[in-house]
Formats: C-alpha cells, structure tokens, sequence
C-alpha cells in the first residue's frame, strides 16, 4: 500500500517485509547448518526482525549462532564464508545479512573468541528468537552497563575489536 507524502511517495511496511526478512534468516541457517552441521547449537533472529520494527527499505537481517565448545579454529572462516555465499546468492536483503557467533563459553565471558559484541549479546538474551537448535541462552549473563559504555565508545571511535574480519 503506498501514499502520497508531501511529494514522496510512501510505502507500508508489514507482514509482507517480515516474510523477506524471514526467508533470508530461512537460507542462511539452511547454509549454516550444512556448513556446521552439529556444530550448530542454535541460531536465532536478532534485531528489528525479533523485537519489532523490521522494514526491507532499510533493516539489517541479523542471525545470531551459537556453536558447540570449544570453537575451532575454522570456524571464523567458515562462517565468513558462508555468510558471503548467502549474500551473493540472494536478493538485496540477503546482501545485508549480519552475522554474530560464538559458544556458549565465550557468550559467557569464560574465553574470548567469535563475534557477539555486548550490545547484540543483550539483545541475544532479551528477545532472540529461537530459529533451529536448542536453546541455549538460559546460562548467560547479559553484559553489564560498563561492558556497553565501553563498546559504544569503542563503535564510535572505530576501533571495534575483531573489526579486521567484519560480517557486513
């Protein structure tokens, strides 16, 4: 449904964007989980697409992927690589696919490794969406506010870890 506004058209954003959406979280976990296999504990739907807000104009699709302890060495590449397969494969939206991954003893701060900053952890914890697997955020503790203060001040000044290996 569109409209006229002040000389723009607009376009209604609803179900239909959330099914887009949707199918791009639908492909990418198929690919994980041939990738992964049963090194995929549980993959999730994160941001706009789990607590609301999702519009295919402008949204980011973000899948969060949890893999068994320990990670393996491989798994950064692997999971590169696969990301870049669904966004080459897909429409637009699939091109804007984010991936966030980790194990459950990195997610709870016992090692370092993986790609979950605090804030995508938080919104892990409060609202993902259980997509395949088990569920596996029951143990984790959400970051504290200083662990958030400090990665958005890391985000605004550019020196985000791990951002030699981006998923965007």
């Amino acid at each position: 449904m569109s409209r006229a506004f002040a000389g723009c058209m607009m376009t209604s954003v609803g179900v239909d964007d959330l099914a887009l959406g949707q199918a791009v979280l639908a492909d990418a976990v198929r690919a994980y989980r041939r990738a992964l296999g049963e090194r995929l504990v549980a993959a999730y739907a994160l941001g706009s697409l789990a607590h609301g807000g999702f519009s295919a104009l402008v949204s980011d699709v973000d899948l969060g992927l949890v893999l068994a302890d320990p990670l393996d060495p491989s798994d950064a590449e692997t999971i590169l690589r696969v990301c870049e397969a669904v966004k080459a494969g897909g429409s637009m939206l699939h091109e804007r696919l984010s991936v966030f991954w980790g194990s459950p003893s990195t997610l709870s701060g016992r090692r370092v490794d993986g790609r979950f900053p605090p804030l995508d952890l938080l919104d892990l914890i409060q609202y993902g969406q259980l997509l395949s697997g088990e569920d596996a955020r029951k143990d984790l503790t959400p970051p504290s506010r200083t662990d958030l203060t400090i990665a958005g001040a890391e985000l605004r000044l550019g020196s985000w870890p791990g951002s030699d290996r981006p998923l965007r």
